[in-house]
Formats: C-alpha cells, sequence, structure tokens
C-alpha cells in the first residue's frame, strides 16, 4: 500500500509540473504581444473624440469625450455605422462623427495602452489578453 501512495504521490507532481510548464510556456508565447487596436484623439464633428481601429477587423469605435454614454461604432471596413446609447437603444447614423480620425487610425495610430484617457470615458485600465493572444 505504501508503495501504491508513493506512485500516486509522484504522479501528482509530475501532473503539476507539466502544468506549470504549459501556464510558463503560455506565459512566454503572450510576453511581448501587442494590442491589436490602435487609436487617435482629435477633432469631429461635435468636439473632442477618441477613435479605435481593430488592426486585423477593421472595426472602429468612436468615443465623443463629451458624451453621456452612447457611442457610434462600424463593425468592419464596409459596415453601416451605428449608435448606442447609454439606455442600450440602436440607431444607424448616416457616418462617423471624426470620420477623419476613423480613416488615418490604422496608418497613424498609436497602439493602446494602460492610461489613455478618452474624457468622460475615463482612462484605460488594461488590454484585454485571452488565451488565443490579445483581444
Amino acid at each position: 500500500q505504501l508503495a501504491f501512495l508513493e506512485e500516486r504521490r509522484k504522479a501528482k507532481e509530475l501532473a503539476s509540473s507539466a502544468a506549470t510548464h504549459d501556464e510558463a510556456e503560455k506565459s512566454s508565447a503572450l510576453e511581448g504581444t501587442k494590442s491589436p487596436w490602435k487609436f487617435l484623439t482629435g477633432a469631429g464633428s461635435l468636439g473632442t473624440y477618441t477613435v479605435f481601429g481593430h488592426q486585423r477587423f477593421g472595426t472602429i469605435v468612436e468615443l465623443w469625450h463629451d458624451s453621456a454614454g452612447g457611442m457610434s461604432f462600424r463593425r468592419s471596413r464596409d459596415s453601416k455605422v451605428k449608435y448606442v446609447s447609454v439606455s442600450g437603444t440602436w440607431q444607424d447614423e448616416q457616418g462617423l462623427y471624426a470620420e477623419g480620425l476613423a480613416s488615418r487610425v490604422q496608418a497613424e495610430g498609436k497602439l493602446v495602452e494602460a492610461g489613455l484617457s478618452c474624457g468622460a470615458w475615463g482612462n484605460a485600465r488594461q488590454v484585454a489578453v485571452g488565451p488565443s493572444g490579445p483581444s
């Protein structure tokens, strides 16, 4: 019985060591990854905006600094612009209010990092990195 218990203890140690190795490998694979989101801040038709652009999907999120909580976004490069209010209602928009920023964000934007100020929206606290990389 003691031999069985010793074998079981070794198996647990080996499994624990493998799990620790897997976690370290995942962590090092994510090390150095950067957010796929870029941003620019500047003038739009109603004032100051921060515009975020997803480098891979072409998604645009437009935050008006004086907003009460609504935002405009475009899901992909060819999608219609939508506005969502703070209460969750949706409507189509004619276009973005900061189209100039949106058209330049991919080429000129900076990568999103913690501490980014977005007016009434507050500051970015962290960049989300999921199991398959940054989101």
